[in-house]
């Protein structure tokens, strides 16, 4: 050991030599003899001599450490610690020095050597031996500055970690001396409190991640930076293109590189939904259930408690403040006229509080609405931020309040609000005349004002104020200063800035004006985005400026939503419209909509022969009011129209008694409504003269509400579409030999609510209709609904040959058929379905089908059996299809508008457009009403021959279409011709069965698609073009409705020698609309 301390001691000396040596040659000068070069050149050879010193140095003391007695190892430890903190300071001495030489320096030196032993050590150039005759410096690879920019982070910490973090040779000490070094403004501020140790540095890193490295905040950084690209005014603006398309390939690659693929960002663009204010119903603050706050349940005592747990204020309700510091502490209840809220009084009962703010809010303006908007992630279009802080007033007894300030340099002098001043007790230091203009005004205001002078504090450092000398005005300002919203600070936090507005409230209480504004603002400016900038001031940063962008955040607005609703221009384009031709694919359903399915399946139960469900709840039904009040009210309003007409009185019990009969519903007994609870549907009749058959149909509104709360329809979840397709049910109806179709009567009767669930759906009606008697003589009923129409399709959708309440089929043999039958009777009978009206086209299937007891169609005189849910006439005896027209004697007694027009259009339903030639006539005349821009009840002008549609649609009655009749092995002869079309009105697409036979060929009509040319010039080529693919699509869809279709028999035939060319051709030649449309033909 003795020996070892004595090497070490020389080592020391040597060590102490080298370090006076270093110190001296970084104080030379540098002049012709010793120039820049030889001066790096000797800081080189010091510093590799000073590392191999450290290491040798650092060796002895370990072998020392081992084998020292422990009384004596303190010390030793303490020594050996001095002399490595004089090396490491020695060395970044030297490094700085050479830097600094490096940058005033064009040459390196040439005889440089390094040792082996430092090549791990980062330096900041990369240094390279050159030959003599080669002496041009090379660039140097630098690490970036970090300044606490988020979006800088990953090129910070990346060359920092592989360079210094992970460098072995390097101690931490010397690790968070470089850290610092690359850090500046808040991220360095974020470790300035750090002292240079081991355990320092662990924490540095793990503070410096937690604050600017989290990948959200980044991945935000990066987002926000994408929303605020410039966009390019000119196309032909190429040097401002090619500059966005860089900036938005460097976001991209970052969000990449952060795990966020390309593919899926979703677009986050504002559409008119977002004008559309959606309510958000919001939380009790005493009970956190869904209603509002007067409404609550909890005694005034139990009120109180709950505001002083969450530190809420006595008078506004308000977090972070109390009643004795409250702007509103003058506001006094309503009952007592003391210093509170009304909600928390005890001279009076929790009803009595209730009504009274019930009373207070119902003669507001309706203008007051205040709607809180959760739809709209973004920020408020045009929203101005001006430059607001909040500061601390000390008050005479020594509390401090906090006033909200802005910054006004239009203003020549500082004005404090009267209610701030004498809530601060502010003495008046003098009396001025002042001439104050409004803004907009040519004429002043000249009056004498008092003058006051306060401090205005920093709210987190006291030390940091200002002495103001303000003018006392009554109001500042009538409107509301917007608070910076919640994008502004996620903005500023990710920029390392902390704001100075932290108020809740919009008022303002004083204005700083151009005498003292530049003593409250400083010179720093940081640029948020294009029109957002923040500026330092002695309070915090102050943001000043607008963005008209949609994209982050929860807004509030006071909305008065005004609606003259009209139907737009653009939906006449629906007429032609490619893809709203009905043979689009169909579309994956839905994610929500799965989940609807998925919760439906869960609920759907089977027990004594028929099928239970629940009700499609989105979250939970509390907070949902019973609606009593209106249901009865409803009630009694119906009841005058009972009296004023005794047969809709007649009709309407009839519906109600038969429903009872049914048990569709169901009778409550009970002695009054604190008997029952939850929900109350009202009701209402409607009637429509144009049925056949029930003209009355009773509608129960679950949409209605009491004082704005929740219906019950907001909290069930829509029902998603589960129709099958139309087209194809009438096309597999029309190809094989062996037609049938049946009734499923009174279907939705099958599917029960369970028990508990039918208090949601409770109703009431009275014993009399002719007498209006109030609830207390017991003359109201409550009827309690156990079956839902709506719930049905959902119960029943896997049977995909059932349309509304139609089984709808056809197939090729008797034999079959009868099998079919069976087992659908067999299959729904278990679930208490009974089918009825059985009918076929075959005489010998119906006797069959009488001879098993089937209930079969009696009115065998009558050919024509109207397929009420498909809107057409089947003739099952001569096997023919015909539209029905059962609307149109009621339009030659109306005065012909646009409205009876538009009515017209859409009373012959027709699937297969087997009247196109007719029907594409009255589409032609609304497309001409709503480019001459008439109204809805404006008599049309002579010129346009609306009534001579209906008459000529008229003598369409008779045109039918003849069934197709095709067995199984007739398929493989059968063949498909398509064609297709256009013309300067319209463009279409037909399908023909061609079926040969040794002596003649037969054809027969499938379908037909047509659209109308739109408004806007198209050339004929286009229109072509169009015409094809709709011919394609409808391929398409032959081939999923007949897969026995064997490719090869289907022809495709087109007069356009432009379009044929075109399909020969290579579809990359053409703009990307046409290769689209060309390409989806092709496949």
């Amino acid at each position: 050991m003795d020996r070892a301390k004595a090497k070490r001691a020389t080592v020391r000396q040597l060590f102490t030599k080298l370090v006076t040596k270093i110190g001296s040659t970084i104080e030379l000068p540098i002049n012709e003899r010793f120039t820049e070069v030889n001066k790096v050149e000797s800081l080189f050879d010091l510093k590799n001599q000073l590392i191999e010193k450290i290491d040798e140095l650092k060796k002895l003391d370990n072998e020392i450490e081992a084998i020292i007695d422990l009384n004596d190892l303190e010390g030793e430890l303490i020594a050996s610690d001095e002399y490595r903190k004089n090396g490491i300071s020695c060395r970044t001495e030297i490094e700085r020095c050479i830097l600094l030489l490096e940058k005033e320096s064009n040459v390196i030196p040439r005889n440089e050597t390094r040792n082996n032993n430092d090549s791990n050590i980062p330096e900041p150039l990369e240094r390279r031996v050159v030959d003599e005759n080669n002496v041009i410096k090379l660039p140097r690879l630098n690490i970036s500055i970090f300044s606490g920019n988020c979006s800088e982070w990953l090129n910070f910490w990346n060359s920092f970690e592989v360079a210094i973090h992970k460098n072995d040779s390097l101690s931490k000490i010397e690790k968070f001396a470089y850290l610092k070094t690359y850090l500046r403004g808040t991220a360095l501020a974020a470790v300035s409190g750090f002292a240079l140790t081991d355990q320092n540095y662990d924490s540095s890193i793990a503070l410096i991640k937690e604050r600017f490295g989290r990948s959200d905040l980044v991945i935000s950084c990066h987002m926000n930076k994408l929303l605020m690209i410039e966009s390019v005014k000119s196309v032909s603006n190429v040097t401002a293109l090619r500059k966005m398309y860089d900036e938005l390939e460097i976001e991209v690659r970052s969000l990449e590189s952060l795990g966020v693929a390309a593919d899926n960002l979703k677009r986050n663009l504002s559409t008119a939904a977002t004008l559309i204010a959606t309510t958000e119903w919001q939380n009790c603050i005493f009970c956190s259930e869904i209603h509002k706050d007067y409404e609550c349940l909890l005694s005034s005592s139990e009120r109180k408690g709950v505001l002083i747990n969450q530190g809420r204020c006595f008078v506004c309700l308000g977090r972070r403040h109390t009643a004795k510091i409250c702007w509103k502490r003058n506001q006094l209840c309503r009952s007592c006229n003391k210093s509170h809220n009304s909600l928390i009084c005890n001279s009076r009962t929790d009803k009595e509080n209730c009504s009274n703010y019930l009373k207070s809010t119902e003669t507001k303006s309706q203008t007051e609405i205040s709607l809180l908007c959760r739809e709209h992630k973004g920020k408020p279009k045009n929203s101005v931020c001006l430059q607001t802080f909040t500061a601390g007033v000390q008050t005479d007894g020594g509390e401090t309040l906090f006033i909200r300030c802005l910054c006004d340099g239009g203003s020549s002098r500082t004005f404090i609000k009267r209610e701030a001043a004498d809530l601060l007790g502010l003495k008046v230091i003098s009396r001025e005349e002042l001439l104050i203009y409004a803004f907009g005004n040519r004429i002043g205001k000249r009056q004498i004002y008092d003058v006051v002078q306060l401090s205005l504090r920093n709210r987190t450092d006291p030390s940091r104020e200002i002495q103001i000398s303000a003018v006392v005005i009554e109001n500042i300002t009538v409107g509301e200063i917007e608070v910076p919203p919640d994008w502004v600070r996620n903005i500023a936090f990710e920029r390392g800035i902390e704001l100075a507005d932290t108020g809740d409230s919009e008022e303002v209480h004083v204005l700083i004006g151009s005498d003292f504004i530049w003593e409250v603002l400083k010179d720093t400016n940081v640029r948020l985005n294009a029109r957002l900038v923040a500026t330092d001031s002695i309070f915090g940063f102050v943001v000043q400026g607008s963005e008209r962008e949609s994209n982050c955040g929860e807004v509030h607005f006071n909305l008065l939503r005004v609606i003259n609703e009209e139907l737009k221009y653009d939906r006449v384009k629906d007429l032609s419209e490619l893809e709203v031709i009905g043979l689009n694919p169909k579309k994956e359903i839905p994610h929500s909509d799965l989940e609807i399915l998925e919760a439906f399946e869960q609920n759907v139960t089977y027990e004594n022969n028929g099928y239970g469900t629940k009700l499609l709840w989105k979250d939970n039904h509390k907070g949902l009011n019973d609606n009593y009040e209106i249901a009865r009210k409803r009630l009694f309003s119906l009841n005058k129209g009972f009296k004023r007409d005794e047969n809709f009185y007649s009709k309407y019990k009839d519906i109600n008694n038969s429903q009872l009969v049914d048990n569709i519903m169901l009778e409550i007994n009970c002695e009054s409504k604190n008997d029952v609870s939850k929900g109350f549907m009202p009701h209402r009749g409607v009637v429509k003269e144009l049925k056949e058959t029930n003209k009355l149909r009773i509608c129960y509104d679950a949409s209605s509400n009491a004082n704005n709360e929740m219906s019950l329809n907001n909290r069930l979840d829509c029902c998603p579409n589960l129709n099958p397709d139309l087209l194809k049910i009438i096309l597999k109806f029309v190809f094989y030999p062996i037609e049938f179709c049946a009734d499923i009567q009174e279907k939705f009767l099958e599917v029960r609510i369970v028990e508990e669930e039918r208090k949601f759906l409770q109703t009431l009606w009275g014993e009399d209709g002719g007498t209006n008697r109030t609830l207390d003589d017991h003359a109201v009923r409550i009827l309690r609904t156990q079956r839902l129409p709506f719930l049905y399709k959902m119960t029943f959708s896997a049977l995909n040959e059932l349309y509304a309440n139609d089984l709808i089929r056809s197939d090729y043999s008797l034999k079959e058929t009868v099998l079919i039958s069976k087992e659908a009777i067999s299959i729904l009978s278990e679930a208490s379905v009974n089918m009825r009206q059985w009918t076929a086209n075959s005489p010998s299937l119906s006797e069959m089908w009488r001879e098993t007891d089937l209930e079969c169609r009696q009115s065998s005189s009558d050919s024509d059996i109207p397929l009420k849910d498909l809107e057409l006439i089947w003739d099952n005896k001569k096997d023919t299809l015909k539209v029905a027209f059962n609307l149109l004697q009621h339009l030659s007694d109306k005065i012909p508008t646009k409205g009876v027009a538009l009515s017209a259009c859409s009373v012959p339903c027709d699937p297969l457009d087997i009247l196109i030639p007719f029907t594409v006539r009255i589409k032609l005349l609304i497309q001409k009403l709503w480019e001459n821009d008439f109204t809805w009840d404006e008599p049309l002008p002579p010129d346009i021959e609306f009534m001579e549609w209906p008459h000529v649609l008229t003598c369409m009655q008779d045109v039918v279409v003849p069934h197709l009749h095709f067995s199984v092995m007739e398929t493989e002869l059968l063949e498909v011709d398509k064609s297709s079309g256009s013309s300067h009105k319209l463009y279409c697409s037909v399908d023909n069965f061609r079926m040969k036979h040794p002596n003649d060929v037969k054809t027969n009509f499938i379908v037909s698609k047509s659209r109308l040319n739109p408004l806007r010039t198209v050339t004929l080529p286009r229109l072509e073009l169009l015409g094809s693919v709709a011919l394609a699509r409808l391929c398409v869809c032959l081939n999923k409705t007949f897969p026995l279709i064997k490719e090869g028999s289907i022809s495709f035939w087109s007069d356009s020698q432009i379009y044929l060319h075109r399909v020969k051709s290579v579809s990359i030649l053409w703009k990307h609309y046409i290769q689209n449309k060309e390409n989806e033909i092709k496949e």
